[in-house]
């Protein structure tokens, strides 16, 4: 393994390791204990255990842990005939702190607050490497620190790797956290939302016109149909033109500019940059080509 101290309270390491049989190796450090832990699993996968954990935890490639322990104290699993390849860093609870400073959402707040809450506990979370993240950790991988404006620009690129991951980890789990709390009779008011706008596609009512015939407020009307849906009110809208001229396009002979005004484009040129965004060409090449 090698290891890398980017200042006082931020280490870097990486490890590469091919074993043709399971190997388990056992780690103590007083140094690293009292820190936040982050392993990022590049290749391969392995077992790792922290004292305080119920069991291991196998991480899978693509995969990164952040953890926290009063005591850095366990073992690495290591499987046989596997190629490992993983990096990580260890930084002290002041600088998290840092780093969450900038972020003043409560939910992010209390995503972490277990670990200055009561530090004789053990933390742990797990998220997927992005790829921002992983060009950058090849990046870290294939450079050497050479020379002072080299050392700063790696450095850069280490903080740089350290606040991508923390914002994944954020983004992974606040959306659990933040997800809206829908009883059964907001899930049949959203799914109206449908309805009216399958129904009123020409001329579609605006959200507040919604809001207050399906009789919920703007913010969970918005909120409540992208949690079911995994689109925007006005995606769907969207989607249910651009499919709708699709099928006019195909069966019937109407003229572009009438289908536009039939899906609810009052302008022929916003119309047709919607459907080539859409469908990625004017509607006239999709007419062509499908017939």
């Amino acid at each position: 393994m090698n290891s890398e101290q980017v200042d006082h309270q931020l280490f870097f390491m990486h490890s590469q390791t091919t074993t043709q049989q399971a190997v388990r190796i056992s780690m103590t450090s007083d140094y690293f204990s009292a820190h936040i832990g982050i392993g990022f699993m590049l290749n391969g996968q392995k077992n790792h255990f922290l004292q305080g954990w119920i069991a291991p935890l196998q991480i899978e490639a693509n995969q990164l842990i952040f953890c926290y322990a009063p005591i850095m104290s366990g073992y690495t699993e290591y499987f046989a005939n596997r190629n490992t390849i993983s990096s990580g860093f260890y930084l002290d609870l002041a600088l998290l702190e840092q780093l969450l400073q900038t972020d003043p959402r409560p939910q992010v707040q209390a995503l972490f607050e277990p670990i200055y809450k009561d530090p004789s506990q053990t933390f742990l979370l797990t998220a997927t490497i992005s790829p921002a993240m992983l060009t950058l950790l090849n990046e870290l991988h294939s450079q050497k620190s050479i020379g002072l404006f080299n050392g700063f620009q790696r450095r850069a690129r280490m903080y740089e790797l350290l606040h991508l991951t923390v914002e994944q980890i954020i983004h992974e789990h606040c959306a659990k956290i933040d997800q809206l709390k829908l009883h059964t009779s907001d899930i049949l008011k959203l799914e109206q939302v449908k309805t009216i706008l399958n129904e009123n596609m020409q001329k579609a009512p605006s959200l507040a016109q919604i809001s207050k015939q399906v009789g919920l407020n703007e913010y969970k009307l918005k909120r409540g149909f992208k949690q079911i849906n995994q689109k925007t009110i006005f995606q769907y809208l969207t989607e249910l033109r651009m499919q709708y001229a699709a099928h006019l396009l195909l069966h019937t002979k109407q003229p572009i500019v009438e289908i536009s005004q039939k899906v609810g484009y009052n302008n022929h040129g916003h119309f047709s940059a919607a459907f080539r965004e859409y469908f990625a060409k004017t509607p006239s090449t999709f007419r062509k080509e499908q017939n």
